[in-house]
This record gives structure tokens, C-alpha cells and sequence, in this order.
């Protein structure tokens, strides 16, 4: 008989329609089968490629079944979720259906269960364990049976309250992170060219994480409040460079991917390393395009040329808003004057740019808008994004706006941050959100909607891409979705 996985891993049923790969189950998957675990990942609404049209034709408690079915096919001794806030009311609910089913302990990790524990432990719960904070050690530790009470870095409900043991100590030395377990989920179903992975440039590739943390403070992020939960060391850590190249080696050789996006908070925090990576990827000859997300403050012109030649077609800013005044409340740390000089530095280098930008900062007047308004003008991004800011719990926004004031019923409110929700609303003004959205939509955000099509460094990766097909089709395919969504907002105008 097939041996058991001791951990079977579940995806959100949320997400069945992401590009994105479920990084942190890839992670630990290969963390834990190293140290002799078996595990599995269920990743239902992206197992076959052809199935997206018909899955979008059926319920949720459709996608919902599927996953309970193959969770009982592959009879694991405990399952394991992922839950961000957005995730929280569907993953209990679906933990309650799988508890029934085959009643194996149920353990969850990530930002929720690490900053609210009370919301997943309590009497009659489906949860057994949480995992606070970084979860290797402390997953392998649990599977492997260790007493409970011992074990650094989980939480359980026990004899009517809950129970949090002495935090674990942070991973300081990244080097002994294995390559992610890419082979458990289905790839090709990830590696069709979007427009989402290098936002605004069709690419066929992967998210690829250089280190964890990260030592600034924004006061609408709640990134470090999840690993200060845990003790040791700097919360910002790096994997070696020689290591973070060997993946995207393999990623190339085995899947055939034409770029991948490093997703850490601040890629270009130290410079030398910056430098070392840009220098090893070129001596590789991998030729792949690639982007990064990063601050105003720490990219000059000799660091953009040296990215830019090593094959960076975009840098990607947290703006966040023009507002001087609002800048120093949110404990940016940055001034509109590196803003400004950050943009034209990707400018006279030929990099792409991309701004994030945010409504609804605390204080937030008509000034504040006009002034982000304008520096958008003034800066002129490649692809800008904008989003209504919501007080995520680990936030310092959070902590000083609403803790105590949302319960788990107000969880469904943080799905979507580009509908105007009233109870979320920390601005000084009444305008709607939504309203100036879909103004700055229109003003600023089509710019570079098809410029990387004469990007030579794209078309250089697609000319040599096994998938000069799908290229083609999605670009097609999303050119018609834009007019389409175009004729619609023409013919129903929002009011």
C-alpha cells in the first residue's frame, strides 16, 4: 500500500483562477521530504490545464468538493492550510467539512494564524495547531510527533483556553533552504505567458524569493509583524546569491521559463549583493527578463545600468501617494524628491516603471489626492496600480484605528481593494474611492499597456520561448478583454 503523506497541503479554493504558484507550500514541501516527510499538495483548480473554462462555470462548493475528494484520495495522517484574512471565512469552512470527512488534525500557518490565534482556537474549532511565524523547523518538529508542549512556535486550545508556546528562533542562515518543490503542483498550468507576473509585460516565468523580511516600517504593512513573532536575529535575511541563481538555473533547464520576478520587499537593499546576483546571472548566459520590487531611496544610475544589463526590464516602487505631509505620517521614509528622481533614472535607462499607489491614508484630504494626482503627471510610469488602504491586523494603521473594533464577520470586507467600503474609511474627505480609481485608471495607467512588445529584451525571450503560441493567443486575448472592458464601462458607466 502507498505510504501516507504525513502532511497534505490545501491551496485556498479563493484562488483557483491565481498565476500565482503557492510558493509557501512549495517551500515547506521541500524543506520537510528532505528531512524524510512525505507530503502532498492539493491544487485542484489548477491540476489540469483545460478544465479552467469549466471550473469558472461551477460553484464554489463545487471547487470546494473537488478539493475534499482528493484530500480523501490521498488519505494524509494531517492537512495543512495557508490563511491570509481574505482566506479566513471559506478555509474555516471548508476545514469543518474536511474535519468531518476523514478527521485527521488540521493545522494552519501564515499571517492570520500568526498575528489573530484566537480566531482559529476555541471550542469546538476544526483547527488543531498553529504555526507562529516561520514554519520549517516548527512543522517538522509537529509531524515528527514531538510532545507538544515542547515544541517552539505553535499554538493549540487546551482545557478551555489557548496555549502558546515560547516563540521559535528565526532561520538566520537561509542557505539551507532546499529549491522549492516545484514538481508538486502542475506548472505548465502556471508558466502560460501573463501579464501579472511582471505587471503590464506578457511573460512567461515564476516569483522568485532572494531573502525574508524586511527592516523598514510602513505603517499600513503588517509583513514584519508576522516575523517578529518569532525571536533572533535581523527579521531581514538573505539567501546566497550562488543559491538564489541555482534555482533559476533549474527553473530554465526544467520549465522552460522566459523570466521570473524577485518578490522580496526590498531586492536592492544591499547593493553589493545586488551587484554579485546581476554579475552571476550574466556570466550564466541564462538571457532571461526579469523585475523587482524595491525603494525610491536605493536605486541610483550605476545600480539601473548594471540591473539592466543583466537582463531587469522593470522596477517596481511603492509610491503609495505625492503627499509630503502623508509620506512622513505612514512612516514612508522617503521623500517626493527620490520619487520623482527614481522614476527618471528607470526613464533615461530604459527600464520600465511601475507605481503602487494608495487611497484612503489616515488623514487623507482633497490636498493629499491633488498632490498625488500630480506627481503621477510628473513622474509618468510605465503601469500604475491603485488600491484602497486596508487596516490589516499587524498593521500599526490596524493597531491604531481599529483594533478591537472588527470581528471575524468583518473578515469577507477585506476581499477586494478596489471596492469603497465605509467601515475601512480613514480619510479626511467623503469623495468615493472607487470614483477617483477609475479617474486615475483612465489617466494614468495604459501607458505602457503594449510597449514591451518593442522591448528588446522581451522580444529577445520570446523569439527563443517554446511558447511562441500562447505568447501570441494571450496577447490576442487580452487585447479583446480590454476593449471589451472598455465598450462595457462606455455602455454602463459607474454613477
Amino acid at each position: 500500500m502507498k505510504k501516507r503523506p504525513d502532511i497534505c497541503f490545501v491551496t485556498s479554493p479563493n484562488y483557483w483562477t491565481s498565476e500565482h504558484l503557492p510558493y509557501y507550500f512549495l517551500q515547506l514541501s521541500a524543506w520537510l521530504e528532505r528531512e524524510g516527510l512525505k507530503t502532498e499538495i492539493v491544487d485542484i483548480k489548477r491540476e489540469k490545464l483545460h478544465e479552467d473554462f469549466m471550473l469558472a462555470r461551477h460553484s464554489y462548493e463545487y471547487i470546494e468538493s473537488r478539493i475534499i475528494k482528493r484530500v480523501l484520495e490521498i488519505r494524509p495522517k494531517s492537512v495543512g492550510f495557508s490563511v491570509f484574512i481574505t482566506d479566513y471565512s471559506p478555509l474555516m469552512k471548508l476545514a469543518r467539512k474536511i474535519k468531518d470527512a476523514c478527521d485527521v488534525p488540521i493545522i494552519v500557518g501564515n499571517a492570520q494564524a500568526t498575528l489573530c490565534p484566537e480566531d482559529f482556537l476555541f471550542d469546538g474549532s476544526p483547527i488543531d495547531y498553529l504555526v507562529i511565524g516561520e514554519g520549517e523547523v516548527t512543522l517538522t518538529e509537529l509531524l515528527n510527533k514531538k510532545e507538544r508542549t515542547g515544541i517552539k512556535g505553535i499554538a493549540f486550545f487546551d482545557n478551555g483556553s489557548i496555549r502558546i508556546n515560547e516563540p521559535r528562533e528565526l532561520l538566520q542562515d537561509l542557505s539551507v533552504l532546499p529549491i522549492p518543490a516545484y514538481e508538486k503542483v502542475r506548472m505548465e498550468s502556471y508558466l502560460r505567458p501573463t501579464p501579472h507576473l511582471i505587471r503590464g509585460s506578457m511573460i512567461s516565468g515564476v516569483a522568485v524569493f532572494t531573502g525574508r523580511g524586511c527592516p523598514f516600517n510602513c505603517s499600513f504593512c503588517a509583513a514584519n509583524a508576522v516575523w517578529k513573532k518569532n525571536t533572533g536575529g535581523k527579521p531581514f535575511r538573505y539567501r546566497p546569491v550562488s543559491a538564489v541563481i541555482d534555482e533559476i538555473t533549474y527553473l530554465k533547464k526544467k520549465y522552460s521559463i522566459d523570466g521570473f520576478y524577485i518578490v522580496d520587499d526590498t531586492f536592492t537593499l544591499e547593493r553589493k549583493r545586488v551587484e554579485s546576483f546581476c554579475r552571476e546571472l550574466t556570466r550564466r548566459r541564462l538571457r532571461l527578463v526579469w523585475a523587482c520590487q524595491t525603494r525610491v531611496n536605493l536605486i541610483d544610475d550605476k545600480l539601473a545600468k548594471a540591473m539592466k544589463n543583466a537582463g531587469c526590464v522593470q522596477l517596481e516602487f511603492g509610491v503609495e501617494t505625492g503627499s509630503p505631509r502623508l509620506l512622513k505620517k505612514i512612516n514612508k521614509a522617503v521623500t517626493v524628491s527620490q520619487i520623482k528622481r527614481a522614476f527618471k533614472i528607470c526613464e533615461e535607462n530604459g527600464i520600465r516603471s511601475f507605481a503602487n499607489m494608495l487611497v484612503n491614508l489616515p488623514g487623507e484630504t482633497l490636498n493629499d489626492l491633488k498632490d498625488s494626482e500630480k506627481l503621477l503627471s510628473e513622474i509618468n510610469p510605465t503601469v500604475s496600480a491603485f488600491g484602497i488602504t486596508q487596516p490589516y491586523p499587524g498593521s500599526k494603521i490596524y493597531d491604531e484605528h481599529f483594533k478591537g473594533k472588527l470581528n471575524r464577520s468583518d473578515y469577507a470586507l477585506f476581499s477586494d481593494r478596489a471596492i469603497d467600503i465605509p467601515v475601512f474609511r480613514m480619510s479626511a474627505h467623503n469623495i468615493n474611492f472607487e470614483k477617483i480609481i477609475a479617474r486615475w485608471t483612465k489617466k494614468f495607467r495604459t501607458r505602457g499597456q503594449y510597449d514591451f512588445l518593442i522591448n528588446p529584451y522581451w522580444r529577445a525571450a520570446v523569439m527563443r520561448s517554446k511558447r511562441k503560441r500562447q505568447y501570441l493567443y494571450e496577447i490576442i486575448r487580452q487585447s479583446v478583454l480590454s476593449r471589451g472592458s472598455k465598450i462595457i464601462n462606455k455602455l454602463f458607466p459607474k454613477h
